[in-house]
């Protein structure tokens, strides 16, 4: 009965929506399956939908059976089971989203619409449908009931009979509508009923037109009178005196033997303006003017001029209401009959006014009330409502048509219906005040519902301002008197930001005594701070309570509405300003906005029920301002305050909810001190009289519902495992679904208790629903994924940024996290939650010109992860000293931080290994005496944050502190926004940075001027490189702070700093793009480089700072010389490795503007210069270039390596003329292996994939320099990288056998015969690649089940091992239940049950490269891969790479 809804326009609209192909296989009518092709994402964006499609089909029983009642008695008007909010008969769906929407019918339709017809589609679609007092209908549900009931609805009022009733516009002869032509062309009416089939009767005394048929032909005709109407034009002929007594005989023998006379509504002359006036439709108009024309030249008068206007009638429509007829419908229905005023337009002008997606349009009809309805076709507007509705909607039409063209002309006198404020904005903030592309002012109209734009702006030195002459530009505020008042103080903040004291100069604190007014009251930097909030959050806080518009202009906070508002706002401002100091108590004896919650006495830890989170997200729900009253630790009451009743009693019930979840966790029960409305009919044991709270019942339990027996009550937990977290659970969805906490309390009646300490959901209520509850929590604990994406290392930055600021912060993520190292990020969150974090990757990647690769994204469920790896835990901290202690529940979130990056930070500084268990607040601390010392240390310091000021003196000084000096005009640049500064020093150079009150010196800086201590703590070598971080940000912001008097030095201590000033000129050269050739010098020569101003800080080692100071001058040297060459001695030097380059290869070798050497320089850390022709060894030939490669031997090998490959593919045998196999003994150094030309396309992989295999298996640097194989490194990585190159040759022609006596890098794992189908070579390559190891089969792999894992590593290792269980139980369970849903696949035991195998094939597919063409796209391969990379740049390269 499903395949109904998966047919014709609704699989199209899928297909479109998700970029797929789907089709029902078979018989559509009896078909059992949807198959959908396209991309994995687009996929599961399709299933969703289909499951959203299945699930909003009605249940088979009807609402009445399901819910015990009857749909039309629900509501009054409304159809339906109206029970949307708690799933429908068992298709409960926790990520459907509920939504209404408003079909707009007339009074004509809704007079005919049938009530049983609505209560049919309400049952067919499980929609709620409801008839508005509008004569709309109002639909509601989840998104596809929507979609499916209007759609149903739509169908069913085209087809509907109505009769439609039309007046006259009062400017229009009604004989426009039903005379003929004098050459006998029909009349409007008749066109109209012939080109709709529409039934017509007219009243021509009435001037009335009555429309009959059905709804689609009765719409059509209307929208045709309209349209002809909406043609009208109005010419104005210039006419000389003399000439009116002969016009006028014109008039009265000429026009009235047009063809077009009857479409002439005016032909008259004005004689105060000395005018001939014609107006109607386009075609009457144009004869006329015809005839006028021809009159002039008769008489040899000189053409006249005209001006064209558009005409403007008003056109009535109602129905005829049932059982009343004539003037009493009239009456009776006056006020929905709407008056419409049509406008035509130029097409630049239509355009104009609709804007991008319609929103000019939508913001002009909401600023005016008016309804305003845009046809493109023929560019005409209609504008309904009433008078003063359409005056100010043609107004403001007109005032943005005048913005396309040039400057706004606007004033008081003409344009002022108690809609217009004027402010005057300087010209220093005109910019600031418009925002990038308009931001901040669109940004303002949409808050307020406000029209705003600067007008007569000419540029400085011509403005109009009203406050500052000529220095400032005048903005325009059209709305309401609230909308206005706040788009202008939202504007005068702005500018007092821009310019300090411009509005503030001399306002104190002042109370308005008139009813609207605006008061004002200044604040303290500390106490603006305070009331302002994260994000303003504060204030709009406050301002929502209050119900008065609250802005911050400067450091005055503006109240401003009516008098009761004012006073409320400025109350709530001082209690909130009061709590900074101290206890507020408030007398609320005679307030009507006040709701007061009656702590009981037995409530213990009062602050812990209504924390600080608890409270703001309280207040954020309801729209109230809460606090506790007098000390917040034994405080009696609760104050609630709104000036909305609605809102306080929300915010009352949460609070109780509250209490009563405390009252549960508590010792001494309910009875005693709790909810007494708890304790009827089942307090055995207990009697006498309780001191109930709110008025309880107070009786034993002897006085409870005679008869009546409640369920058995259990209480019962659900445990958050692994990705599901605390705060997940009670987040808004992605799709603004209700947190699963609240919902599925609602949905099951049972009662929910997050417990932190412990990670569970305690449910209490009857057994059954308890049990209904886990299974849903589970069901929605099955929906969590885990995300890992392969970055590409140049947008790593970005995307952590991304991630900090919006992945992480979205709801149902349970965590974000960037490895910079490794450049990965991890997700995990609800695949709802991921799918929407792509859609910010995908973003981010097109933002810099790349695309997400499905193949860097790896996609595990819940149920799928790996095992925990072995030896984890407390074995790997054998023989370390452990320090335990417990800290407040507040310290271990504050230590925690943010996904556990502050404990992550403080291991790292601290060298010791940190584990914080949540549960119960303890902190374990392993490792050195020294390490665990530093450890408590920082904790300590990170706790003292949280209260107040850091205090720090020499006794925290254990060789890990730098103190410096900060300005406090620079104290906010050096934080950065949300301390990003900090933090991002902090990542970089692994320190522990803050400010701190030091107790020593007087915090002067050095030039006697007020400043902070910024305390370091970390190595030396990290504290000197965020030291020097931190002196560069305070020199952008004070020039010459720093290296006024600062000139060349050079210190000869094993560790110290020089400086190097330089021009402006080698400064932007030697800094490169975002700071890349600084990173290239720093990483290079092994020293520290910062530029602090125009001065080069070089920190480190002796040997360091002089190889840094070395490259640094070769670059400077660089911007005034064209052949920029060095010039050196290569034979006395331990930090160069020289590369002979052919000329011809010079250009192929550097890349497109040195692009390619650029990026060695960065995979490498190494730093390329070419030198001079004299420093060049006498064995190189004349036509050769020499590259010089400085950095460290692994860096320079590397560099080598790839610059000869290049140089291979263009030429040939340039390096390898002679090369054998040779391996070297030493500890350093290169080997070499020769391939034939097929094993070398094997070895080499698709775009070198294998060759990367081997390498990062071996931990060797392995090249292909044309057919020879070199191999960098140790001599344990050169002979694992031969071995594992070796036995990957082998394969191509038979079985491999390994010696495994005596190896450390090779882990044997067994795979039973029947699930050697699982191990295909696909599925190795993906371990392989995630886990930087090497697998296949020891011996025959056709017989063969002991697979060999190889690799440097032992944690790869090992993790491949864990990948391949996982692999084995996967294909298990899915074999065994391959319809079973896939919460099921987890299973207790993992022994692999039998699989039913395919028939023998020869092919071998356990190899590790499955055959010639499993990732080497077949022989044709040839030359390095450094080809395929060159190969952009270059045709031959790209030949080569083919």
């Amino acid at each position: 009965e499903l395949t109904g809804i998966l047919k014709g326009s609704t699989l199209r609209d899928l297909e479109q929506d998700t970029a797929t192909f789907c089709f029902l296989e078979g018989d559509v009518d009896s078909s059992e399956r949807l198959l959908i092709f396209g991309e994995s994402w687009g996929r599961r964006q399709a299933e969703k939908k289909v499951l959203e499609l299945v699930r909003a089909r009605p249940p088979k029983q009807p609402f009445e059976e399901s819910y015990g009642y009857n749909g039309k008695n629900y509501g009054g008007g409304s159809y339906g089971g109206g029970s949307y909010g708690n799933g429908y008969g068992g298709y409960g769906d926790d990520n459907q989203q509920l939504t209404k929407a408003e079909i707009r019918t007339g009074f004509a339709v809704s007079k005919v619409m049938q009530d049983e017809k609505l209560e049919q589609i309400s049952q067919a679609c499980g929609a709620k449908l409801t008839k508005q007092a509008n004569d709309n209908v109002l639909v509601q549900g989840y998104q596809q009931q929507v979609n499916l009931a209007k759609k149903q609805l739509q169908e069913y009022i085209f087809g509907l009979n109505v009769e439609e009733e039309f007046t006259a516009p009062s400017g229009v002869p009604f004989h426009v509508f039903i005379a003929k032509a004098a050459d006998g062309t029909p009349s409007v009416l008749e066109e109209v009923r012939n080109r709709t089939r529409v039934r017509v009767q007219v009243k021509a005394a009435e001037k009335k037109i009555i429309l009959t048929g059905m709804f689609s032909v009765v719409s059509n005709a209307r929208r045709d009178l309209q349209a002809f109407l909406g043609s009208f034009v109005t010419h104005q002929v210039s006419v000389q005196k003399d000439q009116l007594e002969k016009l006028s005989a014109l008039g009265k023998q000429r026009f009235p033997k047009l063809n077009n006379f009857r479409h002439l509504t005016t032909a008259q002359i004005n004689k105060e303006k000395l005018a001939l006036i014609l107006s109607g439709s386009q075609e009457a108009v144009a004869e006329a003017r015809e005839a006028v024309d021809a009159f002039f030249k008769e008489q040899g008068w000189e053409l006249a001029s005209a001006e064209m206007f558009t005409a403007k009638h008003s056109i009535s429509r109602s129905g005829k209401a049932e059982g009343e007829k004539g003037a009493n419908a009239g009456e009776k229905n006056g006020g929905r009959n709407k008056t419409a005023e049509l406008l035509q337009l130029s097409d630049m002008d239509s355009a104009f006014i609709l804007g991008r997606g319609g929103k000019t349009k939508h913001k002009i009809a909401r600023v005016s009330g008016a309804t305003i309805e845009l046809f493109e076709h023929n560019c005409t507007v209609e504008i309904m409502g009433s008078d003063i509705e359409r005056r100010k909607a043609q107004k403001y039409i007109d005032l943005v048509r005048a913005q396309r063209i040039g400057p706004v002309h606007v004033s008081p006198e003409k344009h002022d219906d108690d809609d217009l404020t004027m402010i005057p904005v300087p010209y220093d903030c005109v910019g600031f005040v418009t925002g990038a592309q308009g931001n901040f002012l669109r940004s303002c109209e949409e808050e307020w519902g406000t029209l705003m734009f600067f007008c007569d702006y000419q540029g400085p030195g011509h403005g109009q301002g009203t406050n500052g002459g000529p220095d400032s530009e005048v903005l325009a505020i059209f709305g309401g008197k609230a909308g206005r008042t706040g788009a202008e103080l939202k504007v005068m903040a702005a500018i007092e930001a821009k310019l300090p004291l411009f509005f503030t100069k001399d306002v104190g604190d002042e109370c308005s005594s008139e009813e609207w007014g605006r008061d004002s009251l200044p604040l303290e930097n500390d106490e603006l701070s305070f009331a302002l909030g994260k994000d303003g959050s504060t204030r709009k806080k406050l301002a929502k309570a209050s119900g008065c518009i609250l802005e911050y202009v400067g450091n005055v906070a503006f109240m401003a509405g009516a008098l009761a508002t004012r006073r409320r706002a400025r109350d709530y401002l001082s209690w909130l300003l009061k709590q900074r100091t101290g206890s507020v108590y408030v007398k609320t004896e005679g307030r009507n906005d006040v709701t007061v919650v009656t702590i009981p006495d037995g409530l213990e830890a009062v602050a812990s029920v209504f924390k600080s989170m608890t409270l703001r997200a309280m207040e954020q729900e309801t729209r109230t301002f809460c606090f506790l009253e007098g000390s917040t630790n034994k405080s009696e009451r609760l104050l609630i305050f709104s000036h909305e009743k609605s809102c306080r009693d929300k915010a009352k019930g949460i609070a109780l909810s509250k209490i009563d979840e405390k009252f549960r966790k508590q010792d001494e029960g309910w009875g005693d001190h709790g909810y007494d409305d708890w304790s009827y009919g089942n307090n055995k044991g207990r009697s006498g009289k309780h001191s109930g709270y709110n008025g309880g019942y107070s009786s034993g339990w002897g006085d409870g519902y005679d008869g009546y027996a409640e369920p058995e009550e259990v209480s019962d937990t659900f445990p958050l495992k692994g990705e599901l977290s605390i705060h997940v659970m009670s987040q808004t969805g992605p799709n603004g679904e209700d947190p699963v906490i609240e919902d599925l309390e609602n949905r099951t009646g049972t009662k929910f208790t997050l417990m932190k300490d412990k990670a569970v959901i305690q449910i209490h209520g009857p057994a059954d629903k308890v049990s209904q509850a886990k299974r849903q929590l589970q069901q929605f604990a099955d929906l969590f994924i885990t995300c890992k994406v392969n970055m590409d290392p140049k947008i790593t930055a970005s995307i952590s940024n991304k991630v900090s600021h919006y992945i992480r912060p979205m709801p149902w993520i349970s965590s974000a996290d960037v490895d910079m190292q490794k450049d990965t990020l991890k997700i995990v969150g609800h695949q709802d939650s991921v799918d929407e974090t792509f859609k910010v990757l995908k973003e981010l990647y097109r933002d810099h010109g790349m695309e997400l690769s499905d193949s860097d994204v790896t996609m595990k469920r819940r149920d799928e992860h790996p095992l925990p790896v072995s030896g984890s835990g407390r074995a790997q901290r054998a023989g370390k000293s452990c320090d335990m202690f417990r800290v407040s529940e507040d310290d271990a979130a504050f230590i925690l931080g943010r996904g556990g990056k502050t404990k992550h930070k403080i291991a790292r500084v601290s060298e010791a290994e940190i584990e914080l268990h949540e549960r119960n607040s303890t902190v374990e601390i392993y490792g050195g005496d020294r390490e665990r010392k530093r450890a408590r240390k920082y904790i300590d310091l990170v706790r003292a944050q949280r209260i107040g000021p850091v205090h720090v003196n020499a006794s925290h000084d254990d060789q890990d502190l730098t103190l410096i000096d900060v300005p406090s005009s620079c104290v906010g640049f050096v934080t950065g926004a949300q301390g990003n500064f900090l933090r991002t020093c902090e990542e970089e150079w692994g320190t522990l940075m803050f400010f701190c009150d030091y107790q020593g010196s007087p915090n002067l800086d050095q030039y006697g001027g007020n400043s902070e201590k910024l305390a370091i703590f970390g190595k030396l070598q990290a504290r000197c490189g965020a030291e020097l971080k931190v002196m560069a940000a305070i020199e952008t912001k004070l020039p010459g702070f720093f290296t006024q008097h600062l000139g060349e030095t050079q210190s000869w201590d094993e560790w110290g700093t020089d400086t190097l000033p330089m021009h402006s000129e080698q400064l932007s050269y030697v800094l490169g793009r975002k700071g890349s050739t600084r990173r290239k010098l720093a990483k290079a020569s092994g020293c520290i480089l910062e530029y602090v101003g125009n001065v080069a800080f070089l920190a480190g080692h002796l040997p360091n700072r002089r190889r840094g100071r070395e490259y640094l001058g070769w670059l400077c040297d660089q911007v005034g010389n064209k052949t920029g060459k060095i010039t050196i001695d290569t034979t006395v030097r331990d930090d160069v490795t020289l590369v002979p380059v052919p000329k011809e290869c010079i250009g192929y070798v550097m890349g497109d503007k040195r692009k390619t050497l650029s990026r060695l320089e960065e995979d490498w850390d190494t730093l390329i210069f070419f030198v001079n022709t004299e420093c060049l060894p006498p064995s190189y030939q004349e036509d050769v270039e020499g590259i010089a490669i400085f950095g460290e031997e692994r860096g320079r090998t590397g560099t080598e390596l790839k610059v000869m490959g290049a140089v291979e593919t263009k030429m040939t045998m340039f390096f390898t003329r002679g090369v054998s196999d040779f391996t070297y003994q030493g500890e350093w150094g290169v080997d070499t292996l020769p391939l034939p030309g097929d094993e070398l396309s094997f070895a080499l992989g698709k775009d070198g994939a294998t060759r990367r295999k081997l390498a990062k298996a071996s931990g060797c640097i392995m090249e292909y320099v044309g057919n020879v194989a070199y191999m960098a490194g140790s001599y344990d990585e050169r002979q694992r990288a031969r071995d594992y190159l070796t036995w990957l040759t082998r394969q191509r022609t038979g079985s491999v056998m390994v010696d495994l006596t005596g190896r450390t890098d090779i882990t044997e794992f067994q795979v039973p015969e029947e699930m050697k189908g699982l191990t295909r070579a696909t599925s190795l390559r993906e371990i392989e690649k995630e886990t930087g190891t090497f697998c296949f089969f020891q011996g025959d792999t056709s017989t063969a089940e002991t697979l060999l894992i190889c690799g440097h590593s032992a944690e790869g290792r090992t993790h491949a091992e864990q990948l391949l269980q996982d692999l084995m139980v996967r294909g298990a369970v899915h074999v065994q239940r391959p319809k079973a849903p896939r919460r099921r696949q987890r299973q207790r035991h993992r022994a692999a049950p039998s699989v039913r195998r395919r028939p023998a094939q020869p092919v071998p597919e356990s190899s590790s490269e499955e055959g010639s063409d499993s990732e080497a796209e077949s022989g044709s391969e040839s030359g390095s891969e450094t080809g395929s990379e060159y190969s952009s740049r270059s045709e031959d390269g790209r030949l080569a790479s083919k």
